[in-house]
């Protein structure tokens, strides 16, 4: 027992004496201690450091990712909200459009419809505003409607052989003489039109004119070479030569056809006709009868006409071209052995075109060209002289006009013509005011 106690004591203190001096050998300096301790400071830091750097760029990868996911959710949402908008957007655009055109088409189709059921004079009533510059140009007078027309025209001329009312040629002296050198005649009418339209085809109309006439005559004989000449003044105005007249328009001017439209024209002889007018004979200086002439001045031509014709007008917007032809028959008439028995007038064919514009609703101009083709006039006692005249003389003038609506139901129209022949008056100036009732 005893040796196992003294055994245990020298374990005992083998084990404290190895420790003592192990624990001297693992001493170190306070300075050595330091260093490791800062060392180890360090590498903590560097450590924390690394981890707090990788930590980092694993938050910023999984923020960029959740950033990019949440952006990219966002845009595919904004995507389909803009394209179920845009959807919804082009959706009622195209409901309104649709829904626009309907109704043009619908209110399209109502103008036709309404233009379809329009009356001829209805639907033509701004050709004639365009047209209606010249005389007897127009589509015709509404059903039922009156249109009272009064004019006055002034047309001064030089030629020796002048056309009056109805195209007739009257000699300033009676038939047979040569001995005329010049003649000035100026010519003052103021007319009364009324027009009626019977249906939208049919029209009648009268015109009763006022005429005065003032002509000057410088003559000389014209087989000697005298200087002197003779200068006769003479004047005539009253009433003249009662016209009336029928219209019928032939078509509706659909599809593209132009309007014709048929007339009638009958001239009475209710003005003073030449051939009851008192005349004088003309002497030379030496006692020589040369030739008669007028006291007075005629306001008709002494003979009825009958003047059938055919208009044609062709919209073309914004303007309308017209046309018309006619030819006028004088009635020959038995007017007394001294007056050179019966007289067949000549009588005339005529024709004229031109275009109408429509500068707006209220303004329009026309251009155009009318021309006469006159034919000789058939005296049953000719003297011989009378044999050298011509067949026919032309008569051309040219035509320009304006219209101005100055009301619902009126408008002013002015026009002039200048003479392109010898035989046509120099000008003719006229002014219409046509009104509806």
């Amino acid at each position: 027992m005893l040796h196992r106690k003294v055994g245990w004591c020298l374990f005992c203190s083998v084990i404290a004496l190895s420790s003592e001096v192990e624990s001297k050998d693992d001493y170190k300096s306070p300075s050595v201690t330091k260093k490791v301790v800062e060392q180890k400071a360090v590498e903590q830091k560097t450590v924390a450091k690394k981890v707090v750097g990788k930590k980092a760029v694993e938050q910023t990868t999984v923020a960029k990712k959740v950033v990019g996911k949440k952006a990219v959710e966002q845009k595919t949402v904004v995507k389909k909200v803009v394209g179920k908008k845009a959807v919804k957007q082009k959706t009622v655009v195209k409901k309104v459009v649709g829904k626009k055109a309907v109704e043009q088409k619908s209110v399209a189709k109502k103008a036709k419809v309404a233009e379809e059921e329009k009356s001829p004079s209805e639907k033509s009533k701004s050709l004639n505003e365009i047209v209606t510059v010249f005389e007897d140009r127009g589509i015709l007078t509404s059903k039922g409607v009156f249109v009272i027309e009064p004019s006055f025209s002034y047309a001064h001329s030089t030629s020796t052989i002048v056309a009056i009312e109805g195209y007739t040629v009257i000699p300033s002296l009676i038939v047979g003489l040569i001995n005329i050198s010049q003649a000035q005649r100026d010519f003052f009418n103021l007319s009364l039109g009324v027009h009626y339209g019977i249906s939208s085809r049919l029209e009648i109309g009268f015109k009763i004119p006022f005429v005065q006439v003032e002509e000057s005559i410088r003559e000389r004989e014209a087989l000697e070479g005298t200087p002197v000449d003779i200068v006769n003044d003479s004047t005539g105005k009253g009433l003249g030569d009662i016209e009336g007249s029928i219209s019928y328009q032939l078509n509706d001017g659909q599809d593209g056809y132009p309007y014709f439209v048929s007339n009638l024209r009958i001239k009475s002889t209710t003005g003073k006709s030449p051939f009851e007018i008192s005349s004088r004979e003309v002497p030379n200086n030496d006692g020589d009868v040369i030739g008669v002439v007028f006291d007075e001045q005629p306001t008709g031509s002494g003979f009825w006409s009958v003047q059938p014709s055919l208009s044609m007008m062709l919209p073309s917007d914004p303007a309308v071209l017209y046309g018309s032809l006619s030819y006028l028959f004088n009635l020959s008439d038995d007017k007394g052995e001294n007056k050179g028995g019966r007289i067949d007038p000549g009588d005339a064919l005529g024709f004229s075109f031109g275009i109408g514009f429509s500068v707006n609703e209220k303004t329009s101009f026309s251009l155009g060209y009318d021309h006469n083709i006159i034919f000789e006039t058939e005296v049953e006692q000719s003297p011989d002289l009378n044999d050298s005249t011509f067949k026919r003389f032309h008569s051309g003038s040219f035509l320009v006009g304006i219209s101005q609506a100055v009301a619902k139901q009126r408008n002013v129209n002015l026009s002039l013509s200048i003479g392109v022949t010898e035989q046509a008056p120099d000008m003719q100036l006229t002014l219409r005011a046509p009104f509806s009732l």
